[in-house]
């Protein structure tokens, strides 16, 4: 049962202990996607203690953010990231603190490294060394990618991040920050074989609305995405030039539900509705919106058919 709203902020220095936040109105705004970009939050928090709100406004402090339902799931990681912004105001009575937070701000930021692997070097060894740089734990890997290999070696010196979308694309994989945890998956695909059922009875609101990108065909190949997949088909357009190129309608759907902490991009739902009757898709965007005093209180979803869909 969706009911009994229950929320939890925890902040503090990285790897020492957080103080929590609680009896105490917060306000959340989430978005994140399966991309490389680093996955941002804004959190309002009203009438904190004058030592506490020295805290929650240090840069580079750790906000973990849970969100849930008493009676359900309970507590759930919403967000976890950085604080890279912090402003206070006064309205009213009231002190209003908001935070700006992105997953894995510094390690995205500042992160640099030198790698050399020989001929045949794998791609578990080499994606996991990488990984390792960024000093976060890493979600279970593909269970092929051991059989990878770069046949030529790999070779690297800059930027993490940098060294990690060179590695993913040549092996067919995409990658992002997910909640302070590294997520590496098939180019396209998802992370999890067990779907989310969204219908009515789990809190969908409203009906799915289909929606049609339209994108290059090099641009959609860049997101895992071919002409041969559900969902997708081919077309011809003009260019701002006026010179006739053929492009992909990429179909997908928007989602609306009561929160759903614990969907994220890269993951598996199954949609269950009048128009959409038990068919599964990847989860491309998840925008979470909360306010434990308003009305506020959903998740926004965008799908489009999976790669193996």
């Amino acid at each position: 049962m969706l009911f009994d709203r229950v929320v939890s902020l925890v902040i503090g220095e990285a790897g020492g202990k957080g103080k929590e936040l609680s009896g105490l109105r917060i306000a959340f705004n989430i978005e994140k996607g399966a991309t490389q970009r680093p996955n941002s939050c804004t959190v309002q928090v009203w009438n904190t203690a004058p030592s506490t709100r020295t805290l929650i406004e240090t840069i580079g402090n750790v906000l973990i953010l849970q969100a849930g339902y008493k009676e359900d799931i309970g507590l759930a990681t919403i967000f976890s990231g950085n604080v890279t912004r912090a402003l206070t105001t006064r309205e009213g009575p009231d002190w209003i603190t908001e935070l700006e937070i992105q997953d894995g701000f510094l390690e995205f930021r500042d992160t640099k490294t030198s790698l050399s692997f020989g001929k045949g070097a794998t791609v578990q060894q080499v994606i996991t060394k990488i990984a390792s740089e960024f000093k976060l734990p890493v979600r279970k890997l593909p269970d092929d990618i051991a059989k990878k290999t770069y046949p030529a070696g790999f070779a690297f010196v800059g930027r993490v991040r940098d060294a990690m979308d060179k590695a993913c694309e040549n092996a067919g994989l995409e990658w992002s920050i997910q909640n302070r945890e590294i997520q590496i998956i098939k180019k396209g695909g998802t992370f999890k074989q067990k779907a989310y059922v969204l219908s009515s009875d789990s809190g969908m609101v409203g009906s799915p609305k289909k929606e049609i990108k339209t994108m290059t065909e090099k641009a959609a190949a860049k997101e895992g995405i071919t002409v041969k997949q559900k969902g997708v088909s081919k077309s011809t357009e003009k260019d701002a030039d006026g010179e006739t190129q053929e492009v992909l309608q990429v179909a997908g759907y928007q989602v609306t539900s009561l929160l759903q902490p614990l969907i994220e991009p890269g993951g598996y739902v199954q949609i269950k509705s009048k128009s959409i009757n038990g068919e599964f898709f990847r989860v491309e965007e998840v925008t979470h919106v909360g306010d434990t005093h308003g009305n506020d209180w959903h998740t926004n979803l965008i799908l489009r058919y999976p790669k193996n869909g």
